[in-house]
C-alpha cells in the first residue's frame, strides 16, 4: 500500500539522487558539450558553471607527493532555485530544495543520466546513491521536544524514556539495513540545532540514504532507483504515525 502513497505536505528538507563514474570523463574537467548543456537547459534553465580546485595525494615508496588542479564544475539549476544539479568528471548528483513527487525526481535524473551515457557510451557507475532527509518541524508551541510519539513509530523511541530529559542536548541513532546489493542508511533522532544547549526546538529528523556499490549500466541504474525508492518509503512509512499521515494530507494514488 505505500507504493500508492504520496502527500501535500511533506517534512522533506532535501533529495539527493547521485551517480558515481568508474571511470572519471576526463574531457568534462575542461568543457561539457554544448549539445548536453543545450538539452539540460530544458529542465535546467539556469547555468552557473565554476572552477573547483581537485587534490590529489599520490604515495610512492619513497615520497608522498600531493597534487592540485583545476577542474569545472557544471552547475545548474532550476527556474526558481528549487533543484540544483552538478556535473564533474567523476560525478553528477541532482539536489532538491523542494521536492514535488517521484516521478518528476525521474524525469530530471532520465534526461542528465542520458544525455551523458549517450555521449560517453563506454560510462558506467560505480555507485548509486539515493537520499531522502526529513525536517519534522512542529509549529506548535505546546509541543514537548521530546514527546514524538503521537507522529513517530513508538518502537523508534524506546530510548528516549531513558534519560533524564532537563539533560539532554542530542539524542540521534544510526541504523544500516542490507538488502541484497542495496544498504541503506538511516539517521533519526533529535539533532538539537541549539546544540550544545538543552532541546528547546520540536525538531525531529528521519534521514534515508540508499545506496549500489556496484558496477552499473545505463538500465541497471534506472532499476536500482526503483529499488533504493521503494526500501526509503517502506522504510519511513513504518517509521510514522497515522497522525503525520494527516498533517503532510495523504493522497492515496490509484494502482496503476
Amino acid at each position: 500500500m505505500y507504493e500508492q502513497t504520496c502527500y501535500e505536505r511533506p517534512f522533506l528538507k532535501e533529495v539527493i539522487v547521485r551517480v558515481d563514474f568508474v571511470v572519471p570523463i576526463q574531457s568534462i574537467a575542461k568543457e561539457l558539450p554544448p549539445k548536453i548543456a543545450n538539452e539540460l537547459s530544458k529542465q535546467f534553465p539556469i547555468s552557473e558553471p565554476h572552477k573547483a580546485i581537485a587534490q590529489e595525494l599520490q604515495v610512492s615508496d619513497d615520497e608522498v607527493h600531493h597534487a592540485r588542479k583545476e577542474v569545472m564544475e557544471w552547475i545548474f539549476f532550476g527556474k526558481e532555485r528549487e533543484k540544483r544539479l552538478v556535473i564533474t568528471s567523476e560525478t553528477f548528483f541532482i539536489s532538491y530544495s523542494t521536492y514535488n513527487t517521484y516521478e518528476d525526481m525521474v524525469r530530471d535524473f532520465t534526461l542528465v543520466a542520458d544525455e551523458l551515457f549517450k555521449a560517453f557510451p563506454d560510462v558506467r557507475s560505480r555507485r548509486l546513491g539515493l537520499r531522502y532527509i526529513n525536517n519534522i518541524e512542529v509549529q506548535d508551541k505546546n509541543k514537548h521536544p521530546l514527546m514524538w510519539d503521537d507522529l513517530i513509530n513508538p518502537q523508534l523511541l524506546g530510548l528516549f524514556g531513558a534519560f533524564d530529559p532537563a539533560t539532554l542536548i542530542r539524542l540521534f541513532h544510526f541504523v544500516e539495513f542490507k538488502h541484497d546489493d542495496v544498504r541503506l542508511k538511516f539517521q533519526f533522532g533529535i539533532p538539537n540545532p541549539d546544540y550544545p544547549a538543552l532541546i528547546r526546538k520540536p525538531l525531529f529528523i528521519l534521514d534515508f540514504d540508499a545506496s549500489v556499490t556496484a558496477s552499473q549500466d545505463r538500465g541497471e541504474i534506472n532499476s536500482n532507483i526503483e529499488r533504493c525508492h521503494a526500501l526509503i518509503q517502506e522504510r519511513f512509512e513504518s517509521s510514522i504515525s497515522d497522525r503525520l499521515r494527516e498533517l503532510m494530507h495523504a493522497k492515496p494514488q490509484p494502482a496503476a
